[in-house]
């Protein structure tokens, strides 16, 4: 950011650069440095004016050129990165220029990174690629987190949830800004517990919200909430006797639930809640700890009966992760400087 204000305000304008440019306004710049402007200007007032703009030009005529090096240096990186080349390499050369222009990234390398990081770990191509990259920008403005993370973390919610590009990283900023990264351990929860949550029929949205209530519980820590679920997902289909006695403990006949939790979807959600429900509703705490550790593991006697709350609370948990997003465009960058970068 060093460079000269006036290329900055350049860029703003023309929007994307194409390096040809830089070649081009080399030539002229060279040109305009041999050029007399007070010799030319009339009157003091307009000579100053003139040898103002003269320099102005050719300062961001050169910082103009040095942009188009970086950018060939950081499209030279870009193909290495991903075994990109030709029209795909072009392909990938025009999102790092369209997501630089939205004054996102430090500078063409830097979007280029995070370009490779993000097709890397999600397979994403094209416009969908690109908007996911420039998401995996805003998160890491916002929240600090690592662009290549936070695609990691992404990219698990789409897989296991079936869910776009804008509302996984949206449930990700939903999830930050609800206190479910007071740990510092959001975004490897997401990518570890993803495909446990979703073998058990539950939603992404249910997923985040079992982040969400458990950390405004004050569980003190989501990692062990998922790892709760993670264990039932395991015992909850094992058959073996210690799942068996727990579930006819709680009035729920065995061979159906494992047969239900087997099955995945719908059926395993609906068989999640009521076990959720059927341990909530134990009076003798005793009992239903002895339940909870034979189905959550040791996990349960960590978070105690006050996970049951939150598993239970989160059966009709919505979140719109697509807006949480965009109202992080608009708010985080809406201000002169952020408009001038």
């Amino acid at each position: 950011m060093a460079k000269n204000k006036m290329l900055q305000a350049v860029v703003s304008l023309a929007g994307t650069i194409d390096p040809s440019l830089g070649k081009a306004l080399d030539d002229v710049t060279g040109k305009l440095e041999n050029v007399n402007w007070k010799a030319v200007a009339v009157g003091g007032a307009v000579g100053g004016i003139a040898v103002a703009t003269g320099k102005a030009v050719v300062e961001a005529g050169k910082y103009l050129a040095d942009l188009g090096n970086e950018y060939n240096t950081a499209i030279n990186q870009l193909s290495a990165a991903t075994g990109a080349t030709g029209d795909e390499l072009d392909a990938l050369g025009e999102s790092v220029k369209n997501i630089y222009a939205q004054g996102l990234g430090d500078d063409f390398a830097d979007v280029a990174d995070g370009l490779a990081a993000t097709q890397q770990a999600s397979d994403l191509t094209g416009e969908a690629l690109e908007r996911a990259t420039a998401a995996g920008f805003n998160l890491r403005d916002v929240f600090d987190y690592d662009v290549s993370e936070s695609a990691r973390a992404a990219s698990a919610l789409m897989k296991n949830f079936g869910i776009d590009a804008e509302e996984a990283y949206g449930l990700i900023a939903v999830g930050a800004q609800n206190g479910a990264d007071k740990n510092g351990d959001l975004l490897d929860t997401l990518n570890e517990y993803s495909p446990q949550f979703a073998a058990l029929g539950l939603s992404a949205d249910q997923f985040i919200g079992t982040l969400v209530e458990g950390a405004d519980a004050g569980l003190f820590s989501i990692d062990k909430v998922g790892d709760a679920v993670k264990e039932f997902n395991i015992r909850a289909k094992d058959g073996s006797d210690t799942s068996r006695e727990a579930f006819e403990s709680l009035g729920l006949n065995a061979d159906k639930m494992f047969a239900a939790f087997s099955a995945g979807g719908d059926t395993a959600e609906a068989a999640f809640f009521d076990t959720v429900e059927a341990l909530n509703s134990m009076d003798d705490p005793l009992a239903r700890n002895a339940a909870g550790v034979a189905l959550f593991g040791t996990q349960f006697e960590d978070l105690e009966a006050g996970v049951l709350p939150v598993l239970a609370s989160i059966e009709t948990a919505a979140y719109d992760g697509a807006a949480a997003l965009q109202q992080i465009n608009d708010v985080k960058y809406n201000d002169l400087g952020s408009a001038f970068e």
